[in-house]
């Protein structure tokens, strides 16, 4: 996903979000690394993704990515984004929490 929030909603859009209601009792969502770095919303995606891990922890998949290791990820842009969207200490804080 690279942190393009927009291509996770698409395929949402397409093929149904995780959902009580819908398909969670019998589709297990696979998600294979490197969510974050590239894009310009890697905080909404990997909140996002923790977010229904948390929901469905049973049923969402996250496989660590080359990009969610904080050497590369501080490298290629993850970092930097939490610095300018959180302020220098809560976005270091985030950072860190996130890795």
């Amino acid at each position: 996903l690279h942190g393009q929030f927009g291509d996770l909603m698409r395929l949402f859009d397409e093929y149904g979000a995780p959902s009580t209601a819908g398909d969670i009792a019998y589709i297990d969502y696979l998600f294979l690394g490197d969510y974050v770095d590239r894009g310009q919303h890697s905080l909404e995606t990997i909140t996002l993704l923790l977010a229904l891990k948390v929901e469905y922890p049973h049923n969402v998949h996250l496989i660590r990515g080359n990009h969610e290791a904080a050497d590369i990820n501080a490298l290629f842009g993850f970092r930097i984004e939490c610095i300018e969207r959180m302020g220098e200490r809560d976005g270091i804080w985030a950072w860190h929490r996130f890795n």
